[in-house]
């Protein structure tokens, strides 16, 4: 009997995990965000769900793409060898074209709904995301989490443009605390996964420097993204309550790594910069909507 008969058919639960539905619903929390600077609150409801289910489906084919490039060191870490591309419970082409689907309809919805440049900036960030990070930068170089962050600012720049239709200084705010936001947000995966990336040889700096070098860097990282996240109420772009609120997360942030630098589990150390790192991402989309 063949390997091929042996495997489980797949399931309505295999596709959905294609498209990893908490990290589409995470990025359009930053959509989110982004439609909430460009609009000070108050988008249309019928633009503000075009550019929702657009996005959505555009993220869901970046997913979709990034688990077809990634079934080969997916079925080498413990924590994605269940994945059903891996597992090959799902074929190569089945994946392809559910991917292309989601992408056409979500292209589709953008050009129809929104601007030139949000449909641009939407190619581009699934160029960077699956054709820079998924296929190049993540398996060959440290540089990886630095492209990586560049794609993943994309969400809150489709939120913003769809309704500035320009790249403004509002924009290039939004592209630097997000791409900062990644680095400490991606590091901290890093340690808390540092076996599965040592078994799939993921060049990411815990695997290649070691944890004492992302831990000797943290506060400048943490630090650098607090002091972005401020820019946007300095700039007018925010009121005085995202500023009071957002200094008050940097600084709670900072301080706590600055008292955890002593600690001798790497572990228990990274688990808490990523739940700061979700607590920051959060309080910052949740206040460019609601305070200006």
């Amino acid at each position: 009997m063949s390997t091929l008969s042996l495997r489980a058919p797949a399931t309505l639960r295999d596709y959905l995990s294609l498209i990893k539905p908490g990290i589409v619903l995470g990025n359009l929390v930053s959509v989110v965000g982004g439609v909430g600077l460009a609009t000070h609150g108050h988008a249309p409801v019928e633009g503000f769900f075009a550019i929702l289910w657009g996005a959505a489906l555009i993220i869901s084919a970046g997913c979709v793409f990034n688990n077809y490039i990634d079934r080969d060191i997916d079925a080498l870490m413990g924590r994605t060898h269940q994945r059903p591309l891996a597992q090959g419970r799902i074929g190569a082409a089945s994946a392809l074209t559910l991917g292309g689907v989601l992408l056409t309809t979500g292209l589709s919805i953008l050009m129809a709904r929104t601007s030139s440049l949000t449909v641009t900036i939407g190619v581009a960030g699934l160029v960077i995301y699956v054709g820079l990070y998924s296929l190049i930068f993540k398996r060959q170089s440290g540089l990886g989490t630095w492209v990586g962050s560049v794609a993943g600012a994309v969400p809150p720049l489709l939120g913003y443009t769809a309704f500035s239709h320009h790249f403004d200084l509002g924009a290039w705010l939004l592209l630097g605390i997000f791409c900062l936001w990644q680095i400490p947000h991606a590091y901290a995966i890093g340690i808390l996964h540092l076996e599965d990336y040592r078994r799939a040889a993921i060049p990411v700096l815990p695997v290649t420097h070691g944890s004492a070098a992302v831990r000797a860097r943290m506060l400048g990282y943490v630090t650098a993204f607090s002091v972005m996240t401020l820019l946007p109420a300095f700039s007018g772009l925010a009121g005085i309550p995202y500023f009071l609120v957002m200094s008050a997360v940097g600084l709670s942030w900072m301080g706590w790594t600055w008292s955890q630098r002593g600690i001798a589990n790497d572990r228990r150390w990274a688990r808490g910069h990523f739940v700061f790192s979700l607590a920051a991402i959060m309080s910052v989309n949740a206040m460019l909507v609601l305070s200006h």
